[in-house]
């Protein structure tokens, strides 16, 4: 059966029949009543229409699940990581301590296969590291995921301390950029700091392709669903915008993980806020999602640990989610808000750009 025929027998809905019908439940007083802000500066109407707004840029591929976790005991560390991956999840990362023993950590993962995160204040630990994958056999170039470094705050710190190894780890991202606030301020923020990056790396012998391999942005995701979901996908849209302006025109290479925020003091309500959260990235566009819930009592941790591993695991086995190119597509009000604070954003960008030059 064609749509056409589907829909013939309902009649097309008219906007001012609309507004005439909502003037009257007001009363009299203008539509303009129930106007509101969804974020700041970012002015919302109470309904949007197919009329209104455009389609709001998607990413295609499913997202990759990842569980993190702190190394106090590396054997462990090691052990957890184990069960995460045979229960799972695609990404492993670790918050390293100082004098951490990688082959003790690393025992049975396969890092070659997976995408694997590690975050020190030393970069002893990539040299170890390097040296693991000798003995195993495997090159820096087979590995994926990102080494983030705690020692320095400046991008041209953060650029000259790690530039050994950038071509070392190819398929590794050495800068991750944490978006502070989901405001066109904050976004903005994050986009230029990302540009001092590509510019650090272009003009030290990277293509653009390189330098935008090294770089992904780190969301912490709230609770508000709708502006997690826009957040992300103006941060997609202008960050390939801007990737293009640099000449690179291919597939999208925008890389975004999101993290829930992890501040509920009671597990139960953590597990649904984390859902909400976990949807919203899905949704928005997160290449991948870290959801930890609250862990008050180290009893529950493994319990806790597989919760979090679930949430994911339902969305995109039972839900699907995985299987939907744009799940937000037709929902006019994201579209336009996605518009508006995607121009609101790149307004503030070009500004702090034209102060530097």
């Amino acid at each position: 059966m064609s749509d056409n025929k589907l829909f013939q027998d309902f009649e097309r809905s008219d906007i001012q029949q609309w507004e005439k019908l909502v003037a009257s439940e007001l009363k009299g007083e203008s539509i303009e009543k129930l106007d509101w802000n969804f974020a700041e500066r970012i002015p919302a109407k109470p309904y949007y229409s197919q009329y209104q707004g455009g389609h709001s840029f998607a990413k295609d591929a499913p997202w990759v699940i990842r569980q993190d976790f702190v190394v106090t005991n590396e054997k462990t560390a090691n052990q957890s990581a184990l069960l995460a991956l045979n229960g799972g999840v695609d990404a492993i990362g670790f918050e390293l301590g100082q004098h951490v023993d990688l082959k003790v950590l690393l025992n049975d993962i396969l890092v070659e296969h997976i995408r694997l995160h590690l975050k020190a204040s030393s970069l002893q630990v990539l040299d170890e590291f390097q040296t693991l994958l000798l003995e195993r056999g495997i090159s820096g170039s087979q590995v994926k995921g990102s080494f983030t470094l705690n020692s320095f705050e400046t991008v041209g710190e953060n650029c000259q301390a790690l530039k050994p190894y950038l071509a070392t780890f190819p398929q590794f991202s050495f800068f991750s950029i944490s978006i502070q606030e989901k405001t066109a301020e904050g976004l903005s923020e994050a986009l230029n700091k990302g540009v001092d990056y590509l510019d650090w790396l272009t003009e030290n012998g990277f293509s653009i392709e390189q330098a935008a391999d090294k770089i992904q942005f780190h969301v912490k995701l709230e609770t508000d669903f709708f502006k997690e979901i826009v957040a992300l996908k103006v941060l997609r849209q202008l960050w390939q915008k801007i990737l293009f302006a640099y000449g690179y025109g291919a597939l999208d290479k925008t890389y975004v993980v999101a993290t829930n925020a992890n501040d509920d003091t009671d597990a139960n309500m953590a597990m649904l806020k984390n859902t909400t959260r976990c949807m919203a990235a899905i949704v928005g566009g997160a290449d991948e999602i870290n959801i930890q819930n609250y862990q008050a009592d180290e009893s529950k941790a493994q319990f806790l640990e597989r919760i979090a591993r679930n949430t994911q695991l339902i969305l995109r086995h039972e839900s699907k989610l995985d299987k939907v190119f744009d799940p937000s597509a037709g929902a006019y009000f994201v579209d336009a808000m996605v518009n508006e604070m995607a121009t609101a954003t790149w307004h503030q960008f070009l500004e702090k750009q034209s102060s530097i030059q």
